[in-house]
């Protein structure tokens, strides 16, 4: 049986999940860009790069980027995969000047 310490780190998680989201929605929407994310492995095994881009649209399509950012996971900083999301988003909508999204 999960603890309560359990329970709340899986409500964190799905918290930051959802703002990720909606901030990533945000951003599309209101700055016309498509954002995008990608896992990349590093050379350290078990270790993940994180990439979020913001790319410019022409026509529904993204033609080029326009910025990007990247963390990496798990790390010290970073322990869950929910959290580096949440995290390489906010370096990416900082970059952007996108202001941050309220956690419930």
């Amino acid at each position: 049986m999960a603890g309560k310490g359990t329970e709340k780190a899986a409500r964190q998680d799905e918290e930051l999940m959802l703002a990720a989201w909606e901030w990533a929605q945000e951003c599309m929407a209101d700055q016309d860009y498509v954002v995008g994310l990608a896992m990349l492995p590093t050379s350290r095994k078990g270790v993940w790069k994180i990439q979020a881009r913001a790319m410019n649209q022409v026509g529904g399509k993204a033609v080029s980027v326009a910025v990007q950012v990247q963390v990496e996971w798990p790390s010290a900083t970073y322990q869950t995969l929910a959290g580096a999301l949440f995290a390489a988003l906010h370096k990416l909508n900082h970059e952007m000047g996108v202001p941050p999204p309220l956690l419930a």
